[in-house]
């Protein structure tokens, strides 16, 4: 008995030390970071940022961006905007080296919304993938996959193609901006869409079901 005892210990403790192994090993989860605008909404505006990799970002409100980095030249592009007017917001992540932008466009009364990586090196894109979702909140990066949030939408983007693993549409919560970024709990996903009132939504984190609705206030 002692033996057939110790033996399960055993294996106790090395269930337990793989499940630590496994956790550590973990690539961190990380969130999308928000461009503050500078300038009116409806007028002429930019969102400047920084990247790890030394890069500076200047993005103008009809989407046309310079980037500089040492020892390089002043380089242009333009994002994509999907119809005539401004960008609306902007967020930014890196992956593998790459910028990762999540923006959305408006012209006052319809919206697009973009995801797109793009080689920080030569500035080519790699993959931009439309969202049928407004109200853009920001993303979480969590190992090979995205986790996006929009009023209307939540959803999982594959990060080597920009393909969807799912999309979830959400009840229309049209006057909600209040976003916190997607936070992973186990095999869960727990989308913070209306911070100020506490609202939450938990999906299974492989097919994008719906699991528990939390209303908050």
């Amino acid at each position: 008995m002692k033996i057939v005892a110790a033996f399960i210990a055993a294996l106790a403790v090395g269930a337990l030390q793989q499940t630590f192994i496994n956790q550590s090993s973990r690539t961190p989860s990380t969130a999308f970071t928000n461009i503050e605008r500078i300038g009116p909404a409806n007028a002429r505006a930019f969102f400047v940022f920084s990247t790890e990799r030394g890069s500076s970002y200047t993005i103008r409100h009809d989407g046309h961006a310079e980037v500089t980095a040492p020892k390089v030249f002043r380089r242009n592009f333009d994002l994509k905007m999907g119809l005539a007017g401004r960008l609306d917001r902007v967020y930014f992540a890196e992956y593998e080296g790459d910028l990762l932008l999540l923006y959305e466009t408006t012209n006052g009364r319809d919206r697009r919304a973009f995801l797109e990586r793009m080689d920080q090196k030569t500035l080519k894109l790699r993959w931009i993938t439309a969202i049928d979702g407004f109200n853009l909140g920001p993303g979480l990066v969590d190992g090979k996959e995205a986790y996006l949030v929009a009023s209307n939408l939540l959803a999982k983007v594959e990060l080597q193609t920009g393909s969807y693993l799912w999309q979830t549409p959400t009840e229309d919560e049209s006057a909600s901006e209040q976003f916190l970024p997607p936070r992973i709990s186990n095999d869960h996903v727990v989308f913070q869409v209306d911070a100020e009132n506490g609202r939450t939504i938990e999906v299974d984190k492989e097919t994008g079901k719906v699991l528990k609705v939390v209303n908050g206030k």
